[in-house]
């Protein structure tokens, strides 16, 4: 299943997927990462800021844990964001967009996307995202560093996120 991850700068989303990350390789799945930064802390087994790379990595793998940083605001990734939410789960994958807010990500890409991780968000993301997946829940406030999990198929509860 895709998801989202999304919050304010600072407020675990990063650190979340960083987590996510391990545990898919303890798992022995394969992680690649876009992120226009290469941060090579993310931690996945391939990471790159080239879109088209990222692209090429994951067409020719099956079943990783694919994720895109800064998802909604790189207008240069767009197209191979498209892609990935509408043909990723051909090749078995998994992609996490992370993002700042739900209205950088196209609604193309968050209907893609069967789960959600929302850290502190401004009341517009929340209300869409509250009508989305049908959960009044995440319009209540948190604090930093907790977040709201959801699925389409149902409000899961505020977590906090830990550190090792």
């Amino acid at each position: 299943m895709h998801s989202l991850l999304l919050g304010m700068t600072e407020s675990g989303k990063t650190s979340l997927a960083k987590q996510l990350i391990k545990q898919f390789q303890r798992k022995g799945v394969h992680c690649i990462s876009l992120d226009p930064l290469g941060d090579p802390a993310f931690g996945a087994d391939f990471v790159t800021d080239n879109p088209a790379e990222f692209a090429w990595v994951w067409k020719t793998s099956r079943s990783c844990a694919c994720f895109i940083d800064e998802a909604g605001t790189v207008g240069k990734f767009s197209e191979h964001i498209k892609e990935a939410a509408t043909k990723g789960r051909h090749w078995g994958h998994s992609f996490f967009f992370l993002s700042q807010r739900a209205t950088q990500i196209e609604p193309l890409v968050r209907d893609q996307c069967g789960a959600l991780f929302l850290f502190r968000s401004g009341m517009q993301s929340r209300k869409m995202l509250a009508e989305e997946f049908n959960a009044p829940q995440l319009l209540d406030d948190i604090q930093m560093l907790e977040f709201h999990h959801c699925t389409r198929n149902g409000y899961q509860g505020i977590k906090k996120l830990t550190f090792d």
